[in-house]
């Protein structure tokens, strides 16, 4: 990557990163009726978009089968009816689920007669970054609206069609709830411009890069970061200052 495209990407992630900040101001305030009726038409777009999603899909498959991926990775990208109506099912569930916004977590009194309360609120901005599932994308998107945060999403690279088509039906879902408009505007539905294959400076660890420069910066965009951890063969160095929580899973280095 020369200077110029690393520029230009890191402009664009900041954009992104500034984006999802301002949305998660609407999204905080969102009552558990605004964000169950955005999942539940969000669900309804999924199954109405069932055969552009699948079409998508097998775009994606072509070139998995192309590139010789393995079987393994295959079936994790393939999508048929079953998986679209799971995801779309699956939606529906979490949106049964209790609002864990404003939640009760614990409960005291000090010796001078101060009651204090701790309570659930969202994190704000969450980074997710996944591989060839594309049906993550629907999955965490709709625990995060549920939890009242907004969601960067980073799937695959070899999942991209599918991913797209699935995020546009998550968005067409959020922009039928008015208290919900603002967040639809400036998120990419061709997320590998914006979330780019190329390693920048201070990679997320793991094999599956997210640059962090949507994250720190005189901006600082607070969120919390989703991945894997990577393999313990080539175990990437943890940035000195983390811009958020940051959780993986996947095997510890040795």
């Amino acid at each position: 990557m020369n200077a110029a495209q690393s520029s230009t990407l890191q402009n664009e992630m900041l954009t992104l990163g500034r984006r999802a900040r301002d949305a998660a101001r609407v999204l905080r305030e969102a009552s558990s009726d605004t964000k169950n009726k955005a999942l539940l038409a969000a669900a309804d777009a999924i199954r109405a978009h069932a055969a552009g999603i699948l079409a998508a899909n097998a775009k994606d498959m072509t070139g998995a089968v192309a590139a010789k991926l393995t079987p393994a990775l295959l079936d994790r990208l393939m999508l048929a009816d079953k998986r679209i109506a799971a995801m779309a099912k699956g939606m529906e569930d979490i949106a049964e689920l209790p609002d864990p916004v404003g939640r009760e977590l614990a409960r005291w009194t000090m010796p001078n007669g101060l009651d204090i309360q701790r309570i659930a609120t969202p994190i704000a901005v969450i980074a997710a970054i996944y591989e060839s599932r594309p049906n993550v994308t629907s999955d965490a998107g709709a625990l995060a609206l549920k939890a009242g945060n907004v969601a960067i999403l980073r799937a695959g690279s070899e999942s991209a069609r599918s991913f797209a088509a699935i995020q546009a039906a998550l968005v067409e879902g959020l922009l039928g709830q008015p208290r919900l408009v603002g967040l639809g505007p400036g998120v990419p539905t061709r997320p590998h411009d914006a979330l780019a294959q190329q390693q920048l400076r201070r990679p997320v660890p793991g094999p599956h890069q997210l640059t962090p420069d949507v994250l720190p910066g005189p901006d600082h965009i607070p969120a919390a970061l989703l991945g894997h951890r990577g393999p313990p063969a080539a175990p990437a160095p943890v940035p000195a200052q983390p811009p958020g929580p940051m959780h993986r899973h996947g095997p510890r280095p040795a």
